[in-house]
């Protein structure tokens, strides 16, 4: 039993102690890496899936943290989403995961939105993003432009 119990600790630990950053942010495209960020497949097998989009690696400069702690002002980040622009974007309000410090990139961008009337994320653990929403059968929590 306390085996079970140990194996599920260090499994689950990162889920755990990790902290839930989201910052605005001024990117400013480097380079398409290349690398497949995102599969499309049309059939059942793997002969039937191609790369939908790829990894752009952007150097950032933080503008405000919203939640959780960066320890630099400029980082590097990539993010893949088909129909990306290879352009720069200014004051984006994102959310990050900190990546191995084996790559180009030291974060990664999981979501993506433009600093409008109202920010929403699938996922925040962040007591800013307090209101509630759904769309498309998705629960968002979101925050105003004012709150941020």
């Amino acid at each position: 039993m306390k085996n079970i119990i140990v194996i599920f600790a260090v499994l689950f630990s990162n889920f755990c102690l990790s902290e839930e950053l989201i910052a605005e942010l001024d990117l400013k495209f480097i380079k398409d890496t290349g690398k497949t960020a995102d599969v499309l497949c049309y059939g059942d097998t793997e002969v039937d899936c191609h790369a939908w989009s790829t990894f752009y690696l952007y150097e950032a400069k933080v503008k405000k943290v919203l939640s959780g702690n960066l320890p630099a002002s400029e980082l590097t980040v990539i993010y893949g989403r088909h129909a990306l622009l290879k352009k720069n974007h200014s004051s984006v309000i994102v959310r990050l995961n900190k990546l191995p410090a084996d790559g180009d990139a030291q974060y990664q961008i999981l979501e993506f939105g433009q600093n409008l009337e109202l920010v929403c994320f699938q996922s925040t653990g962040s007591s800013l993003f307090s209101e509630k929403l759904e769309l498309n059968n998705e629960k968002l929590k979101c925050a105003e432009k004012e709150e941020l």
